[in-house]
């Protein structure tokens, strides 16, 4: 009977694979009702133009607008417009009936050929249409700007005044940012530059204007653009002027991410599957407990007898059995003090069917997940607090050899997106700066020593650390931003991170819960692979 069930359910799987064989219905209808609805829109609002413009040029009551308008029309050849939304439809027209053909063939690999297809005869489309609105569209802006060319006048001094004022303001600020970030000295200036030509072009429209608006006979095309223009360069300049006293505000601000501790909570989430032994039927339910938080001798036990499970009618992945409505646990397979840790309940929400329910149960390992943890000490401008912050667990595995280091720090003088995001040792990314402090010694015999403000860097490392000029000048040239730098390449021993001499001895980091609890002796990519659902089956799928 079970056979016959499987089969029947095999065959109505593949029914329905093939009934989504071919286009999906979704890009059939676009193609279908979609496209052939906007071509028959564009076509219309390209007669539609056409004669609205005819009418314009003949009509005797449009006589004086057409007077005022066709110097400009001859001019910028309004007409030529019309050809060319009637061109560029008539491209569409072929593009379409290419769809069609591969809408006919309804072969699935065409999908992406085909959606692009549609992608490119709706951009031809809206070509199209915005052609043949030109003339209509010019029209009008040509007559707004002769009958509004007062206030559009001064709409133009004054927004050109505006970028003026606003670009002044921004000489002062990124004069006092050259002086402050000598290291940003040309970047600063060649941002200065850029500021000061959007402010030249807006005033150059703004000219244009206004003797385009003042000689004898106006020029309204230039006038109305020109007036265009200036507003362009005011949208402009106020855009680069906001982003651009952002990334100085940036250059102002120091903080570095030191990781202080580690530490990972691990979990056990075991599932019932229940049936009733007596039952003609299968009845199998199953019941998920919440995950119970254990240790990780707990863990390693659980995810080294009971993961990799296979449907192979093998009874050995469940750990536990229940009878009588689950008042008790007949047989333990697992480890008895293990399985006590895990505090179930065996008969909770047990299924109690209108027969008199399920009558037998066994236990699986349903899921392992760990939640995983970092402490930081956050370091900025000068002043440090701590915060624990939960992180996925690759993110967790990344920083594994990282205790006691720096792993974001941005420096002043550097803007957000130049922030140094590979692991260095702390302090290492500020060393060199005068913000921070300055060289003793000289020559290669040189070493840091920090201000009183920063003064703490040095016992992150060890108590009264300091690094030398040679070192320092080794990270910058070959790690900075690159790699994480653990100390001399040639060492045989990390001088930094979680196994290194340092960490293990600076009593900051030996007191750690990751160091206490013995876990920096494991790699975290040991459980990375216990996610998932472990369990085989019930009766139907190798249980007992």
């Amino acid at each position: 009977m079970k056979r016959l069930t499987v089969c029947i359910a095999a065959a109505l799987l593949l029914a329905s694979l093939a009934g989504c064989s071919g286009l999906p219905e979704d890009l059939r209808k676009e193609v279908e009702e979609g496209l052939k609805v906007r071509f028959e829109t564009v076509t219309t609002e390209i007669q539609t133009e056409t004669t609205k413009f005819v009418n314009l040029k003949q009509s005797p009551a449009s006589k004086a607008a057409w007077a005022f308008l066709a110097p400009y029309a001859e001019k910028e050849r309004w007409e030529d417009h019309f050809g060319t939304a009637q061109r560029t439809l008539e491209a569409a027209k072929k593009e379409y009936q290419e769809a069609l053909d591969l809408l006919n063939n309804n072969r699935t690999e065409d999908e992406q050929t085909l959606r692009t297809k549609v992608r490119s005869i709706t951009d031809e489309l809206r070509t199209a249409a915005d052609e043949a609105r030109h003339a209509s569209e010019r029209s009008s802006f040509l007559s707004e700007a002769r009958d509004h060319a007062v206030a559009k006048e001064t709409q133009a001094k004054a927004e050109a005044t505006k970028v003026r004022v606003m670009y002044e303001s921004l000489v002062g600020a990124i004069t006092k940012a050259k002086r402050d970030f000598t290291n940003k000295k040309t970047d600063l200036e060649q941002r200065r530059q850029a500021a000061e030509k959007v402010c030249l072009e807006c005033e150059k429209a703004r000219d244009t204007a206004l003797a385009s608006l003042h000689q004898r006979l106006p020029d309204y095309a230039l006038f109305g653009d020109s007036c265009t223009t200036v507003s362009a360069k005011l949208a402009q300049f106020t855009d680069g002027d906001r982003d651009l006293r952002k990334r100085l505000g940036q250059l102002g601000r120091s903080y570095a991410k030191i990781l202080v501790d580690m530490r990972v909570e691990y979990y056990v989430q075991v599932v019932r599957v229940s049936w009733d032994e007596n039952s003609d039927w299968e009845t199998e339910h199953e019941h998920v407990y919440q995950p119970v938080k254990v240790d990780r001798e707990v863990y390693e036990y659980f995810r080294t007898n009971y993961d990799e499970r296979q449907d192979d009618g093998n009874d050995s992945d469940w750990i536990a059995d229940t009878t009588d409505g689950g008042s008790s646990t007949n047989t333990i397979q697992c480890d008895q003090v293990k399985w006590n840790a895990l505090n179930i309940n065996p008969g909770e929400s047990w299924e109690s069917g209108w027969l008199g329910g399920d009558n037998y149960a066994n236990f699986y390992v349903h899921d392992m997940p760990v939640k995983c943890f970092h402490k930081y000490t956050i370091v900025e401008n000068g002043k440090r607090h701590e915060v624990e912050e939960e992180v996925s667990e690759e993110f967790f595995d990344e920083y594994d050899d990282d205790l006691g280091m720096e792993i974001v720090s941005k420096p002043y003088g550097l803007y957000e997106d130049e922030k140094i995001t590979e692991p260095a040792p702390p302090g290492m990314a500020e060393v060199g700066d005068f913000h921070y402090g300055h060289w003793q010694g000289t020559g290669n015999g040189r070493y840091w020593t920090w201000y009183d403000r920063w003064n703490f860097y040095c016992d992150l490392v060890q108590p009264r650390y300091h690094y030398t000029y040679v070192e320092w000048d080794t990270w910058s040239d070959d790690y900075r931003g690159e790699r994480g730098y653990y100390g001399p390449a040639n060492a045989k021993v990390d001088r930094y991170g979680t196994r290194s001499q340092y960490a293990l001895s600076n009593p900051r980091y030996a007191s750690s819960y990751w160091v206490r609890s013995g876990e920096h002796r494991f790699q975290m990519s040991s459980i990375r692979s216990a996610g998932g659902s472990f369990r085989a089956g019930g009766p139907g799928g190798g249980g007992k």
